[in-house]
């Protein structure tokens, strides 16, 4: 890892650390979303399109962020029931995040994934795999500076 890498890791990581590491579901009781997603994804297999919510007030950006997924399927019904799991990834550099998301589901399709670093600026993909009613992946990414 080069110096300035790791340079721009150590805030993330005592920031992280300092939190306990991981997101405290008593402490997103106070997450607000954007009542307009930032982008809405199609799954793999088309059976599901996943509305992304930035926090309120806030684009993604370096550090930590919070998003919701609203998840539909093909009639526009939210589906509910699913196992979530996301991975941020930046595919150009081959690597991912050193702190695993928590997601946690809000009801009406709404799932809620905390604790998502981009320790870098650059393309971020959130590989984000469905299990349950449905079996399926998709790859919401953004740009961040």
């Amino acid at each position: 890892m080069s110096p300035r890498i790791a340079a721009a890791l150590v805030p993330v990581i005592a920031f992280a650390l300092g939190c306990g590491g991981a997101a405290d579901s008593a402490g997103d009781a106070g997450l607000t979303f954007a009542a307009t997603p930032i982008q809405t994804v199609r799954s793999d297999s088309g059976a599901l399109d996943v509305a992304v919510h930035a926090q309120a007030g806030r684009t993604p950006a370096r550090g930590i962020n919070a998003f919701r997924f609203v998840i539909t399927d093909s009639k526009g019904a939210p589906v509910d029931g699913l196992q979530v799991t996301v991975s941020p990834l930046m595919p150009y550099m081959g690597h991912g995040s050193s702190v695993t998301p928590t997601v946690n589901a809000a009801g009406s399709g709404a799932y809620d994934i905390t604790n998502v670093v981009f320790p870098m600026a650059g393309r971020w993909d959130l590989n984000s795999n469905f299990t349950g009613p449905v079996t399926d992946a998709a790859k919401p990414f953004f740009d961040i500076q």
